[in-house]
């Protein structure tokens, strides 16, 4: 009877092993799918900036789903989908902005958008720049 209890003890055991491990791996493997941004056609295939100023690319993505002269609501919804947060800014900022930030074990990176509006809330500009953050 003890041989039994033993053996029914150890399968238990393996058992509770075998699970843990699972989910531990299904969580790792979400966990490090978040690790490279957002996986959105705003992002897709995106390099870094080569330099300081904006990213061509991005900027040319940012103005393709939202013109010049779109109203300011319609790039914050763009914005907001996408994960950015914006700061505390005064209502009479000149320039706008909004931030994406992610990271690894190692580096961060960050994504900024930056829009001025007219005095009707419209867009007259807009600005994306997307590169390395902090690294470890």
């Amino acid at each position: 009877m003890a041989g039994r209890t033993i053996s029914l003890t150890l399968v238990c055991l393996a058992t509770a092993i075998v699970t843990a491990f699972v989910i531990g791996l299904v969580e790792f493997i979400v966990w490090s799918q978040s690790l490279h941004g957002p996986q959105t056609p705003l992002f897709e295939d995106l390099q870094w900036s080569q330099g300081p100023g904006p990213n061509p690319e991005l900027t040319r993505r940012l103005l393709e789903r939202v013109p010049l002269g779109s109203p300011e609501t319609k790039l914050l919804f763009l914005l907001d989908r996408e994960g950015f947060s914006r700061g505390w800014e005064p209502s009479s900022a000149v320039e706008h902005r909004a931030d994406l930030r992610w990271s690894d074990l190692a580096c961060a990176e960050d994504v900024e958008v930056t829009w001025k509006l007219d005095p009707n809330g419209r867009l007259t500009a807009l600005e994306g720049d997307y590169g390395p953050g902090a690294c470890l």
